[in-house]
């Protein structure tokens, strides 16, 4: 007998409340009582406000977006009823402290206190729930993958009654300094079509190198900044952005 693959729901970012929640931007000084605006999302379409969980996606280091049913999560919250919040990561998007990216205001920038906007989201919530509908606080799940997925991980070790489970995808939680072997993966798949591919990519990506720090002509430089729109772009900015080409093809 055949079976049906289930059917979900498909949300678009309209289908999402979006609202700003009052964070510190310091946690861990009392005296500092300066706040910011944390964006996030949320949609309660599937929740069942007696049993069921709060799913939290946590955003990482780009502007917040919130998934639909392709994302995995997604379907795991329509089976299990959730309400769903995706929190927008401090510094990103519309969730920025200062109205500048200065030395001194980044320093707030870190995953101690990011964890801590997360328990403090958390601890309003719960709060706003409770006194809508009654009962006892709801269980939480924290989500991310990569770096969000090391600070889903990270939360419940820091904070571990505000989370009943964590979902940590590809979490990065043992951070290696010069990591050589990052994108082997590129080398790996490439070279499945032969010798002369990885070949290829490791000459483009060393004259583009070589043009943009003028160790080739001016008129080479010219090229590569006219193919990628680039002049006054940082090197180091530009070359991540080649790798990363190659990294998101393979």
């Amino acid at each position: 007998m055949a079976v049906m693959a289930k059917e979900y729901v498909t949300l678009t970012e309209t289908d999402w409340q979006v609202a700003n929640f009052t964070n510190k931007i310091d946690h861990f000084t009392p005296s500092d009582t300066r706040t910011y605006d944390q964006r996030y999302f949320m949609n309660d379409s599937f929740w069942d406000s007696n049993s069921g969980p709060v799913f939290l996606f946590i955003c990482g280091e780009a502007r917040c977006k919130p998934p639909t049913t392709r994302g995995y999560p997604m379907q795991v919250c329509q089976d299990l009823k959730c309400l769903f919040y995706v929190v927008e990561h401090r510094y990103y998007g519309d969730s920025q402290p200062f109205p500048d990216w200065t030395t001194d205001s980044l320093k707030y920038l870190n995953a101690t206190q990011a964890l801590a906007d997360l328990d403090a989201f958390i601890t309003a919530k719960n709060a706003e729930i409770v006194g809508k509908y009654g009962g006892a606080n709801r269980k939480w799940v924290t989500i991310g993958g990569s770096y969000p997925g090391a600070l889903s991980a990270w939360f419940k070790t820091s904070y571990p009654t505000q989370a009943a489970a964590a979902w940590s995808s590809s979490g990065v939680i043992l951070p290696v300094r010069n990591f050589v072997d990052f994108d082997l993966d590129i080398y790996t798949a490439t070279a499945r079509s032969g010798a002369g591919c990885p070949r290829q990519i490791k000459n483009i990506t060393d004259y583009i190198q070589d043009a943009i720090t003028d160790k080739l002509t001016p008129a080479d430089k010219e090229f590569v900044n006219g193919v990628f729109d680039s002049a006054g772009v940082d090197n180091s900015d530009l070359m991540w952005y080649i790798a990363d080409t190659f990294t998101l093809g393979v």
